[in-house]
């Protein structure tokens, strides 16, 4: 089952705001409504709750998947500068 998951995003002196579903499972290839899907990295390995990074594909330390409705420009990984789960803080 997927969370509402709202990241705020570094993207050089820009900060973004992001809101979208959260899935912390490597399977789903695909969320109904949800067309963009984005991996995020965790800080450390095995540490699911340190988001840093969001990312295309992630291998190592794979925190789960993010989908939103509008695309997110990504040239390798974007930082995660802060998140809440349900929604805006």
């Amino acid at each position: 089952m997927a969370d509402i998951l709202t990241l705020e995003l570094r993207t050089g002196k820009k900060t973004r705001i992001i809101t979208g579903q959260f899935i912390e499972d490597r399977l789903p290839a695909e969320l109904p409504g949800y067309p963009y899907r984005y991996a995020i990295r965790g800080e450390r390995r095995n540490d699911p709750g340190e988001f840093c990074s969001l990312e295309k594909y992630v291998l190592i330390n794979f925190c789960g998947h993010f989908f939103t409705t509008l695309p997110i420009e990504i040239d390798g990984c974007v930082p995660i500068k802060d998140w809440n789960f349900g929604g805006m803080w």
